[in-house]
Formats: C-alpha cells, structure tokens, sequence
C-alpha cells in the first residue's frame, strides 16, 4: 500500500482522530521506510496504546481515490497549513483547488450577526475583493456566510471549510450558497461523504480555516463561542488575529472586546483595516 491510500485508509479506521492522524504522519516523516500499512501493535504505539478498528478494505480505499481530494503529500497542498499543528492529511473538495494558492483572508463571527456586523462587512469585503484577498469561512449562518456572500457578490474568491461530508449541508438554509461556493469559489472538508454535523466536528473544522489564512478577523463574538475557537487555533499557528471593537453592552461584542483586551488587532474603519493587512503582507 502506498502512503497516499494509506492515508485515505486512516479516515475509515475507528478511533483515530485528526490529532491521532497527525500523529502517524509525524512518525512516518521521522520513520520513511517504514512499511505500509502499519501494523495494529505500531499503531497503538503511536496513539498511545488506545484501541483502534481494522483497516478498510481495498474497495473502500479505492471509492475514496475517487473523490476529487487534496493530500498532504501534494505538491499545491498548502505550505502554512502542511506547517500546522495538527493538519488534515486529505481534504475532500469541490471547486477550485488553485484558490489555496492565493493570500487568504479569514473571517468568521457570530450566528447571530447583528445590522453593525453586516454594515462593517458590506464596507469592508468589497475593499478586501479588490486588493486580491481570498475569503476563507466556515459556510455557518450569520457572519460567515455574510463573508461569503459578499464575496461572490463581487465577483470574488471565496473558500468554505465545513464540518461535514461535501453531500450534507449545515444548516440546511445555507444549501444554495454552498451549491455557488462549489461552482464559484472552493469548499473543503476532511469528513467523508455523508458525515454529519456533529458537534466536535466544528471545532476540528475551525483549525483549517485558521491554519490556511494569514490572518483572522473575528467580527462578533460572545466570550464562548466557536470564533473564539478559531482565534485560539489561529494564535497557536502564529497567526494574526483582528477583532472589530463593539459597545461593551453588547453580548456579541463581549467576545470581540475581550480578545482586543488581550492583545488583538482592533479595526477602526475600513481603510485601517486594508493599512494594518498591508503591513503584514509587507512584513511577511
């Protein structure tokens, strides 16, 4: 067996999770003649003795092969994301795979954006599209797909990490926006076809939108919620992280207000924004 189907094997095997997978991978680059597949006493070795399933069959490896994929043994697979902390060894996508290349900008925020999220982001995304930003969400209602649709709008790049298989849609309202992402922009995810959202799956999901963008704004935010998720994982990656500053009545200002206090980016107004963006690419 090759690395490669290899790879795709581990996605079916029960027990392993994104972080069990990274470590396999680690031990693989330390152990490149290692033989393939590994055997069940190596695997519990490296997972830390914990129980694993069997190993799919070649048929089932060989529906997965089938599915448009990103592997991390790819040479367009993106270098800040292959240089995380726990990246997915495949990615499942539909759309174009190119726009991994371009400078990627993520932004993410509350369910429940309000008229202030919507107003800032109509000022801000258009300017974004402009200066060739790549807006990287997670394709959830409110302040994400506000992102994304925005984005299309004006006729500009889009990706949507989800946390389910590419065949299933969360929330189900956002299914027409997904369809145009697929058409016009790319979604990615690491579950199989069918998976459905469950809840650990969102967090797992919010580490790839944080790896794959040089910088993450988070435009509203209660002090617990999954954008805070992304923050974190985005900081863990020596990412940068912005927050738009809110009244301090405000519950989705909370999250936002309290990340400025520990050390984020404020945005003042949009031109701030594209001055502060600027210097980083500079800087990078």
């Amino acid at each position: 067996m090759d690395m490669r189907d290899f790879f795709l094997s581990l996605l079916l095997v029960k027990n392993i999770s994104y972080i069990g997978r990274t470590k396999i991978w680690r031990f693989l680059l330390a152990n490149p003649d290692q033989k393939l597949p590994l055997k069940p006493a190596c695997l519990k070795g490296i997972l830390g003795n914990q129980f694993v399933g069997s190993y799919p069959t070649l048929q089932d490896i060989a529906n997965l092969r089938r599915l448009p994929q990103i592997s991390i043994l790819d040479a367009d697979y993106p270098t800040a994301l292959k240089e995380s902390i726990n990246p997915p060894l495949v990615l499942f996508y539909r759309g174009n795979r190119h726009l991994l290349q371009q400078k990627k900008l993520a932004i993410v925020g509350t369910r429940q954006a309000s008229d202030y999220a919507f107003r800032c982001l109509v000022d801000w995304v258009p300017a974004l599209v402009e200066a060739d930003y790549t807006i990287v969400s997670g394709l959830a209602s409110g302040v994400d797909g506000l992102a994304h649709e925005i984005t299309l709008a004006q006729a500009g790049n889009t990706i949507a990490v989800i946390g389910t298989g590419l065949n299933v849609t969360y929330p189900k309202r956002v299914n027409p926006l997904q369809i145009q992402i697929g058409q016009r922009g790319l979604i990615l995810t690491e579950y199989l076809p069918d998976s459905q959202p469950l809840k650990h799956h969102f967090p797992a999901r919010n580490r790839i939108i944080a790896a794959l963008a040089m910088a993450t704004i988070i435009v509203e935010a209660k002090t617990r919620s999954g954008s805070l998720i992304t923050a974190q994982y985005a900081l863990e990656e020596n990412r940068y992280v912005f927050a738009l500053p809110g009244p301090i009545d405000k519950v989705n200002s909370q999250g936002t207000n309290h990340l400025i206090d520990e050390g984020a980016i404020p945005i003042l107004s949009k031109e701030d924004l594209l001055k502060k963006l600027a210097d980083i690419v500079h800087y990078i």
